[in-house]
């Protein structure tokens, strides 16, 4: 009952950290030697960015993790940005004010084929 508690606040923790940031979505694994994302398995310690939604995802034995482009920059980002999406998974922070001003350079994510 202890490690499934600590499981659950676990995860609980990891959605308030990227879920602030983010369109994150999470599920728990179940201690499988694989996480199955819709119709996508990834190996456990996997990390891959999943083609139709540029969403990079993250298998661990215990949960995996889905987060939208953007994530990792969020924390970081400029105040009066915001992000501007691309095709091919790139994305930009943009002014609010005018979004052909850059606040960062464009970053572009390396697609898998799934």
């Amino acid at each position: 009952m202890t490690s499934t508690c600590c499981l659950v606040l676990l995860v609980v923790c990891v959605v308030l950290m990227v879920g602030v940031w983010s369109d994150c979505d999470i599920g728990l694994n179940g201690g499988k030697n694989f996480c199955e994302i819709g119709n996508v398995k990834l190996r456990i310690n996997e990390t891959r960015v999943l083609s139709r939604t540029c969403k990079e995802c993250m298998c661990s034995k215990e949960y995996w993790i889905c987060c939208g482009m953007g994530y990792r920059d969020a924390s970081v980002k400029e105040r009066g940005c915001f992000i501007k999406i691309y095709e091919n998974c790139c994305y930009q922070f943009v002014k609010t004010y005018d979004e052909n001003i850059p606040c960062s350079s464009m970053q572009c994510l390396q697609r898998s084929h799934k």
